[in-house]
């Protein structure tokens, strides 16, 4: 009699100590979730400041239009990409690697969707198409450090963009390029 009230004593210790543990697992999983929904919202923030900050480097650009600098990178481009490495290593050293992905990738779109907002809205002169041509020789070098090929797809659409406009400004290489 005493082994079975042993055994019984031992068998609702453990499913006692079972039930403990799987409410401690799902306490657990809810401060996951809050937490990562917590970082997600000041990501977001984090994003909108960093594309505020892109936006006024960005006018700090040649307007394409005037003599440029030579064989460098304009300004706003130099520093947009400083700005943006910074970013780039900051998260790749404080966070996992599943949130990096998610971070870097949607910062990414947004760097590349600003650039072609920002360049298609400019007029240019064959300098400043040289100018240009320098800058996205720059971005190109900067988007392989994203490591995404989401981001890099982006990219291709901003240089399919200068290319258009490298293009229209030369007509003699628009009428090879078409025939």
């Amino acid at each position: 009699m005493q082994r079975l009230e042993l055994v019984f004593q031992t068998y609702a210790v453990s499913k006692a100590s079972l039930n403990e543990a799987i409410r401690m697992e799902q306490h657990k999983e809810d401060i996951i979730q809050r937490s990562e929904t917590e970082l997600q919202k000041l990501l977001q923030v984090a994003l909108a400041s960093l594309l505020v900050t892109e936006n006024s480097l960005l006018k700090e650009s040649p307007d394409y239009r005037q003599q440029t600098s030579g064989q460098s990178a304009s300004i706003g481009i130099t520093k947009l990409i400083t700005l943006v490495g910074k970013y780039l290593r900051r998260i790749r050293k404080n966070y996992s690697t599943a949130t990096q992905k998610r971070i870097i990738e949607k910062m990414g779109l947004q760097f590349c969707d600003l650039l072609i907002q920002h360049f298609s809205t400019i007029s240019y002169s064959k300098q400043g198409l040289y100018q240009l041509f320098i800058d996205i020789g720059n971005l190109k070098k900067f988007i392989f450090e994203f490591d995404s090929p989401v981001v890099e797809e982006g990219y291709t659409q901003l240089k399919a963009l200068v290319d258009i406009y490298l293009l229209k400004n030369d007509e003699a290489s628009l009428r090879n390029h078409v025939t």
